[in-house]
């Protein structure tokens, strides 16, 4: 058989011992009496051992994207964990601003000097959370910024 000028071997069948014999177009013809069959078939212990093989890749592969994914989702729940502190402090600030602003309400209105004690209660107990609101975001620089930006505003009385 030709294609493009060259000579293609093709053999569909095992050759036999001496039997192999030419064709009129120069390829080599070989009798179809019995089914090609490769001349290297693997044992069973070399089966075994792919097998083994394969297997234990496998279940390298699973643990390390296993790891990996744990990895993540422990970083995920830190963060999660962190953004709920973070929550409850500014929660806790906005009850003591509350507290504040209701104490100068009610000296402005009343007068009572009752009030100007619960507002200075209030502004240390503002200072404590401010404190504690610049540790919650140590290691996050926008929210560091925030809160230092609170605290000065704090510190300018409005």
């Amino acid at each position: 058989m030709r294609r493009s000028g060259v000579k293609v071997l093709e053999i569909t069948r095992r050759p036999e011992a001496g039997k192999v014999r030419r064709a009129r177009g120069g390829s080599l013809s070989v009798p179809p009496d019995r089914p090609y069959l490769p001349t290297h078939v693997a044992t069973p212990q070399q089966k075994t051992n792919c097998g083994f093989s394969l297997a234990l890749g496998l279940l390298l592969l699973i643990g390390a994207v296993a790891y990996i994914s744990i990895q993540r989702l422990v970083t995920a729940d830190r963060q999660v964990a962190d953004a709920l502190e973070f929550a409850t402090a500014l929660e806790g600030m906005t009850t003591r601003l509350g507290e504040a602003e209701g104490a100068v309400h009610g000296y402005l209105i009343t007068g009572n000097r009752q009030y100007v004690a619960r507002y200075d209660a209030a502004v240390r107990r503002l200072t404590v959370q401010l404190a504690d609101l610049r540790g919650h975001v140590a290691h996050d620089a926008a929210r560091r910024s925030r809160a230092d930006r609170l605290r000065r505003r704090r510190r300018a009385g409005r």
